[in-house]
């Protein structure tokens, strides 16, 4: 003569949506047997899955760039400061060409930049970088198997009110 009804509410489970759900002890007095956590499925959107497809399609092209900055500037008679950042591009070609933002890379002195499949970093050189539009393009060496480059649209067949994804 226990409760068999279930207690339930929402959380979230490392791997995605669950429902955390409290299994009464036999008896019914009212203490929790244990506590299960059941996963969810749902359904995705529309938006969501042409979100996800892009992702898919574009995650192994995208890059990890990090830039050091020695600086003049003297922090209480310690010497010259090193300033450290970081960012993302995108594998334009499979000549190494990568774009990034021109802040990312700006007053650098060493560009770094690590592919998404390969944990390597490699040593980049500005070719060319335009800071009014905020663009800049690097060059490192890179094997050609490693190198995915992200295939681009045309943009003559863009119209007005389309929705774009900026890498």
């Amino acid at each position: 003569p226990g409760s068999s009804s279930l207690e339930g509410a929402s959380g979230n489970s490392p791997t995605g949506d669950a429902t955390i759900i409290n299994l009464p002890r036999e008896g019914g007095t009212g203490d929790i047997a244990k506590t299960a956590l059941v996963p969810v499925t749902r359904e995705f959107t529309a938006e969501e899955q042409i979100n996800i497809s892009v992702y898919d399609k574009v995650s192994q092209s995208v890059v990890n760039i990090n830039t050091k900055a020695r600086r003049g500037e003297y922090w209480m008679l310690g010497g010259p400061q090193n300033q450290e950042g970081s960012g993302s591009g995108w594998v334009l070609d499979n000549q190494g060409h990568i774009v990034t933002n021109h802040h990312v890379i700006e007053n650098a002195d060493v560009i770094t930049v690590t592919l998404s499949e390969d944990k390597d970093s490699y040593t980049a050189t500005v070719i060319g970088s335009d800071p009014q539009n905020d663009i800049a393009v690097l060059k490192i060496q890179a094997a050609d198997d490693l190198l995915k480059p992200v295939q681009l649209g045309e943009s003559r067949t863009i119209r007005v009110g389309q929705k774009i994804f900026a890498i």
